[in-house]
């Protein structure tokens, strides 16, 4: 009777560390692709939850063969209109067609553009909260054969929680922002950042003076935004005056480790009060610089700025 004991004992015990070391490889999973999931559903609406947990459900979190040779993490056939790489292995059917890709990432642009197919419309109609309309959806429009396909994407989707990732939204989000550039070499501010426009508001210091300002910038055409910002310019000798900027900015989602929201702006800084020599020592490098390129140097100042807002 001991021995059975002790047998059930080790079973449980590698039970139990097997189900543990596949959880700790979900999650490393998910906190590798996390980032691609968010910058898929910006761009095409289609939920990272449901991208994810298609991904861990179609690979075994990255364990598969067709994910590891193939770098195929969603199980999609080849189908008639495929002319990339092929990789062959057994399915439904033996020796079946499946898509190749260089990369994972590859893998996961080629997911979204096959959900965009007609078959898969009414998805989109959907919430990007309404995960379980989602999973049904695509079970209801033919994604897979499994009877529980839907039930294995909420199954997932809660167990690891992935409807946060459905909420980490650049395009609504008041947003804590850090920058850096010249003549404004730091600053750190908020920006509310909408899809066809964003609003901030942020301090800046350069080594002759610091500003504060408030701005608008309107999408214009992709992700190119142009806007005016106004504020107060404090001179660290105390004079102080006001500006007047327009500039022009290019918006970005990096997806490192951290999701980052990165906006690269240039602009035109002017003082309709002032002249920047009652403001900036004489010889100060960039005033220098800009009189080359502006006739009316007292009172203009050109600049360019990096801002970076984490989305974690």
């Amino acid at each position: 009777m001991g021995v059975y004991k002790i047998i059930i004992l080790i079973y449980c015990l590698f039970f139990f560390n097997f189900i543990k070391a596949q959880e700790n490889t979900t999650s490393s999973y998910i906190n590798k692709y996390k980032g691609i999931a968010i910058k898929e559903m910006n761009r095409f609406h289609i939920p990272a939850s449901i991208k994810l947990a298609q991904a861990i459900l179609e690979s075994g979190s990255g364990q598969s063969k067709l994910a590891k040779k193939a770098k195929n993490h969603f199980g999609i056939k080849c189908h008639s209109n495929w002319s990339g790489r092929t990789f062959y292995q057994d399915d439904d059917e033996k020796d079946e067609c499946f898509r190749k890709y260089k990369k994972a990432r590859a893998s996961f642009r080629d997911h979204s553009l096959f959900l965009k197919r007609t078959r898969y419309s009414s998805l989109f109609d959907l919430s990007l909260n309404d995960y379980k309309g989602w999973a049904n959806g695509l079970k209801e429009a033919g994604y897979a054969t499994n009877p529980e396909y839907a039930n294995l994407l909420i199954d997932i989707i809660e167990k690891y929680d992935l409807t946060e990732y459905d909420n980490i939204n650049p395009y609504r989000r008041l947003l804590f922002a850090k920058s850096f550039g010249y003549p404004y070499l730091a600053g750190l501010g908020l920006n509310y950042f909408q899809k066809r426009h964003y609003i901030y508001s942020d301090v800046q210091f350069s080594v002759a003076y610091f500003q504060i300002k408030t701005g608008y910038s309107k999408n214009i055409y992709s992700n190119l935004y142009i806007g005016l910002n106004t504020g107060g310019l404090f001179a660290y000798n105390l004079e102080r005056t006001y500006h007047l900027s327009t500039e022009a900015s290019y918006c970005f989602q990096s997806i490192n480790k951290r999701p980052s929201l990165i906006i690269v702006t240039i602009g035109l800084q002017s003082l309709p009060f002032k002249r920047y020599s009652e403001i900036i020592p004489d010889g100060y490098f960039w005033n220098e610089l800009s009189s080359k390129f502006f006739v009316s140097k007292e009172h203009f100042m050109p600049y360019i700025n990096f801002t970076i807002s984490n989305l974690d």
